[in-house]
C-alpha cells in the first residue's frame, strides 16, 4: 500500500501524470489512462481524490483509514476491532474471556453466521491468530500505529485463504521523508460519571480509572532510502469490582440446619441408593461426624454481610491491569526494483485479582482467575517485493509470534492440601501442583483453588511464510503462490474437572431420601461437613508441557482477466492442507473404540497419525465478475469456497496419558464417591512404549474421529454500488455464508 503517481508517454501525444493515487492494502485500484494528441513534452497532470467504487474485485470488503480510526468512537481500550460493527454482517464486537486469558483485549465477532474461530488477522501481511483461542487475535496493535485496517467478509479473492469468516489487514504506519510525531493521553474517569440508579451509596462511585498515553515519531534514516516509525502506548487500569456470592451462614457452618425447613438424612443409614435413610435429630449433624477438614475450610470463611441463605456475601475489590506496546516499523528501498520492511512489536502486561472469599479462596472478584497474570507478547514481520520487469513482480514475508503467559492464585508455591489440610493425593511432587484444592457445593460459592485451569504456563509460537509472483500479460493479471503456517503449542495447564491439585464436589442427595423432597441448597451443604464428596479427582500431568505441533498450508494460483473495458472476472483456485497435529517427540493419542485402548502416535507399531486420514482433496474455487456501467455505478457478484481451520491442537492437547484425568464419580445420586480424609487415589503412570495401553474406567479423554472430514463454508453475494457526488457512495448488497 501507499501513494503512487502514474505517468504515461508515447510519441505523437502529450505525457500523462495522475497523483496522488492512494493505494490501500489488500485493494486494486483502476487508473484509466487517456493520451491526448500533441508533444511529448507538454503533459496533462490530473490531480484528484482517491477512487471511490471498488471497481474491478468481487468481493465484499470494508476500508478504515487511519482518519477512520482517529476519528471514530473507538471503545475497549480504544481498540479497532470494535469499529468492525460498523460493516454489514458483522455482529456488535463484544469483549471475550477473562483479563487473564486475553490480556490484549481483543474482540470477538461473528461474520455472515460463520464461527468466529474462522476469522484471520494479518499485520503487514502475517498472520495474528491466539493458537489457544482462535477467536481472538494474538497482538492487538494499538491505534495510533495503524495506517489501515482492510476488512473482507465474502467471497475472498483466491489468494486469501485460511479463513472461513472475515479476513482483516491491518497495516501499520510507515515513516517519510518528513519528520512526523505525536503524544496522546486518554484519561477516563469514573468520578465525571452519573451515578448508577442502583447504587444507594451517594457519597461514592465506584471506582474506575484508566490512563492510555504515549507518542508516535516517523521520519527518515536515509533520505528517499530509508525510513522508521516508531509508537509506544501504555495503559493503566485501576478499578474496583464487587459481586454478590453465597456462603454458609455461621450456624450451619457447624452443621446445624434447624432454622430451614429441610431434612437432613444421615448418609450412611438404609440402603446405598437413599431408600429408607434416617434424618439427622434436630436437623443438625452431630459433632463427632463433623469432618476436621471440612471444619476448617469453613473456619476460612469470611462473615456473611447479609442475614439470609443466598447471596450474602458482597466482596468488593481493586483489580489493576498494567500494559505497556512497543512497536517500530522499518521500510528500506534498497533500489528502485526492490523494498523491503521489517516490522517488531512486543506487549507486556501485568494483572491482579483478588480471590472472592479471601484466605477460603474461589473465584476472582472481578474475573474467573484470582491471583497474578504477567506476560510477554512478540510480534515480528519481515517482507518485501522485487520488480523483475514492469510486468513480473515478487512479493513475500516472514511472520513471528510469540505468546508468554504466566498465571497462578495466592496459594501457589504452597502446598494447602497436603500439608495444611492433610488430605493425600491433592498437591504433587512438583511447585506447579502446588496451592489449594477445590471445593465446589452444589448452590455455593467454590471454595479453595477450584479453578482448574490454574496455574497456567504458556509458551506458543507460531512461523509463517508466504511468497507470491504476479505476471501481467495482455487482459490478464496472473498471480499465485503460497503460504505455510507452523504452529507450536507449549502449555502446562492440565485443566480437566478439578486441575493438578485435585479437588471435591458435594451435591444435594447425599443427604436426601429415595422418594422424599427434592434435595436443595442445604442439603447439597450438608454433605460437606460430612465429608462425603460426590465427585473426586485431579488432572495428573506426565510431562512438563503438554506440547503440539501443526502446519497448515495452502497454495492458490488466480487469473484477474478484463474481458472487456467494463467487464473484470476473477477466477481462482485455492488447496489447503491440514496434516494431523503431532507432539514435538511422536504423535499424539487417540482412543480406539474397537479395543478400548489408547494409541499413541510414533511409538511401538502404532503410526505418527495413529491412523487418522485427513483429506488431500481440499479445493476451493472462487469466481467473481464486476461489471462497470460507466463511471459511478459498478455491479458486482461472487462465489467462493473457503475452508474450515479450526486446529486439532486445540482438541487434542491434553490426551491420555499426557494429562491423566482421573474422577472417581458417586455409582448413584444419593451415594457418595469415597471420604474426604481418605484423599484421591493416583493412578498409576502407563508405559506408552508399545503404542497402545488401555483407558482405566476412571479416567477421562478426547480422541478424534479415525476419518476426520473438515467443514468448509460457502459464500456469494451480489452488489451494485454507485457513486452519488460530494465523496458519498450508495451500495446494496446480498452477502450470504453457509456451511
Amino acid at each position: 500500500s501507499g501513494i503512487y503517481e502514474v505517468e504515461c508517454s508515447a510519441d505523437g501525444f502529450k505525457g500523462f501524470r495522475r497523483s496522488p493515487i492512494e493505494v490501500p492494502s489488500n485493494e486494486v485500484v483502476r487508473v484509466d489512462i487517456s493520451l491526448e494528441l500533441g508533444e511529448m513534452s507538454q503533459m496533462v497532470v490530473v490531480t484528484t481524490e482517491s477512487p471511490l467504487l471498488q471497481t474491478d474485485r468481487s468481493d465484499v470488503r470494508k476500508e478504515m483509514s487511519a482518519q477512520d480510526l482517529n476519528n471514530l468512537p473507538v471503545s475497549g481500550y480504544r481498540n479497532f476491532q470494535s469499529l468492525m460493527g460498523l460493516v454489514p454482517g458483522v455482529t456488535p464486537p463484544s469483549d471475550s474471556n477473562s483479563i487473564a486469558g486475553n490480556p490484549a483485549g481483543s474482540m470477538v465477532a461473528n461474520v455472515n453466521g460463520a464461527s468466529n474461530s474462522n476469522n484471520n488477522t494479518r499485520v503487514d501481511g502475517a498472520s495474528n491468530t491466539y493458537l489457544w483461542l482462535p477467536h481472538l487475535t494474538a497482538y492487538v496493535s494499538p491505534l495510533e500505529s495503524i495506517g489501515s485496517v482492510n476488512i473482507v467478509t465474502n467471497s475472498y479473492d483466491a489468494e486469501q485463504g485460511l479463513a472461513a469468516g472475515a479476513i482483516v489487514s491491518v497495516e501499520t504506519k510507515s515513516g517519510s521523508n518528513e519528520f512526523h510525531g505525536s503524544a496522546f493521553n486518554y484519561h477516563t474517569n469514573s468520578r465525571l460519571r452519573a451515578r448508577n440508579v442502583f447504587n444507594t451509596n451517594r457519597e461514592t462511585l465506584p471506582k474506575n480509572i484508566i490512563n492510555q498515553f504515549g507518542g508516535t515519531l516517523g521520519g527518515p534514516i536515509l533520505r528517499n532510502r530509508l525510513f522508521f516509525f516508531t509508537s509506544y502506548e501504555r495503559m493503566l487500569q485501576r478499578q474496583n469490582f464487587s459481586r454478590f456470592a453465597t456462603i454458609p451462614t455461621p450456624l450451619h457452618r457447624t452443621g446445624n440446619y434447624s432454622d430451614t425447613p429441610t431434612q437432613i438424612y444421615d448418609p450412611l443409614t438404609g440402603a446405598a441408593n437413599g431408600v429408607g435413610r434416617t434424618p439427622f435429630p434436630n436437623q443438625t449433624i452431630p459433632g463427632d461426624r463433623i469432618n476436621p477438614v471440612s471444619a476448617r475450610i469453613l473456619g476460612w470463611l469470611p462473615s456473611p454481610d447479609f442475614d439470609r441463605f443466598a447471596q450474602n456475601l458482597f466482596a468488593s475489590a481493586p483489580m489493576k491491569i498494567d500494559r505497556d506496546n512497543w512497536d517500530i516499523k522499518v521500510n528500506w528501498n534498497a533500489s528502485s526494483e526492490t523494498a523491503i520492511f521489517g516490522r517488531y512489536a512486543i506487549f507486556d502486561y501485568a494483572t491482579y485479582d483478588p480471590a472472592t472469599l479471601g484466605q477460603a479462596g474461589g473465584r476472582g472478584v472481578a474475573s474467573t482467575f484470582p491471583g497474578n497474570d504477567t506476560g510477554t507478547i512478540h510480534s515480528f514481520t519481515f517482507g518485501g517485493s522485487h520488480v523483475f520487469t514492469p510486468t513480473l513482480l515478487l512479493d513475500g514475508h516472514f511472520g513471528y509470534t510469540e505468546q508468554n503467559q504466566n498465571g497462578h492464585d495466592e496459594f501457589y508455591g504452597s502446598n494447602i492440601g497436603l500439608d495444611d489440610l492433610g488430605i493425600p493425593g491433592t498437591n504433587g511432587p512438583t511447585v506447579r501442583e502446588s496451592g489449594f484444592p477445590g471445593f465446589q457445593v452444589s448452590s455455593y460459592e467454590g471454595m479453595g483453588g477450584y479453578i482448574n485451569s490454574s496455574p497456567r504456563f504458556r509458551t506458543d509460537r507460531q512461523f509463517q511464510y508466504a511468497a507470491n509472483m504476479s505476471w501481467t500479460r495482455g487482459r490478464h493479471n496472473l498471480r499465485w503462490g503460497g503460504e505455510l503456517a507452523n504452529q507450536h503449542m507449549n502449555h502446562y495447564q492440565p485443566a480437566g474437572t478439578f486441575g493438578p491439585r485435585g479437588g471435591f464436589s458435594f451435591t444435594g442427595g447425599i443427604t436426601s431420601l429415595n422418594g422424599g423432597p427434592a434435595p436443595n441448597q442445604f442439603n447439597s451443604l450438608a454433605a460437606f461437613p460430612l465429608g462425603m464428596p460426590a465427585t473426586l479427582g485431579k488432572s495428573i500431568p506426565t510431562t512438563d508441557f503438554m506440547r503440539t505441533r501443526l502446519w497448515n498450508m495452502g497454495f492458490y494460483v488466480r487469473d484477474r482477466w478484463e474481458v472487456s473495458r467494463s467487464v473484470t472476472l476473477n477466477l481462482g483456485v485455492r488447496w489447503e492442507y491440514y496434516p494431523m497435529v503431532v507432539r514435538d517427540n511422536r504423535g499424539v493419542e487417540c482412543y480406539d473404540w474397537t479395543t478400548n485402548q489408547m494409541l499413541i502416535g510414533g511409538m511401538g507399531s502404532t503410526p505418527m497419525d495413529t491412523g487418522v486420514t485427513v483429506s488431500r482433496k481440499l479445493f476451493a474455487p472462487r469466481a467473481g465478475l464486476a461489471w462497470r456501467l460507466g463511471d459511478k455505478t459498478v455491479i458486482r457478484t461472487g462465489y467462493g469456497i473457503s475452508i474450515d481451520p479450526f486446529p486439532l491442537a486445540i482438541p487434542m492437547r491434553s490426551a491420555y496419558p499426557t494429562v491423566i484425568e482421573q474422577s472417581l464419580v458417586s455409582p448413584n445420586t444419593f451415594s457418595f464417591a469415597g471420604y474426604l480424609v481418605d484423599g484421591i487415589p493416583l493412578p498409576v503412570l502407563p508405559d506408552i512404549s508399545s503404542g497402545s495401553i488401555p483407558l482405566p474406567a476412571s479416567v477421562t479423554t478426547i480422541t478424534m474421529e479415525q476419518n476426520f472430514r473438515r467443514g468448509y463454508v460457502q459464500s456469494y453475494n451480489f452488489t451494485i454500488q454507485r457513486q452519488l457526488g460530494k465523496g458519498y457512495v450508495a451500495q446494496i448488497a446480498s452477502p450470504t455464508a453457509g456451511t
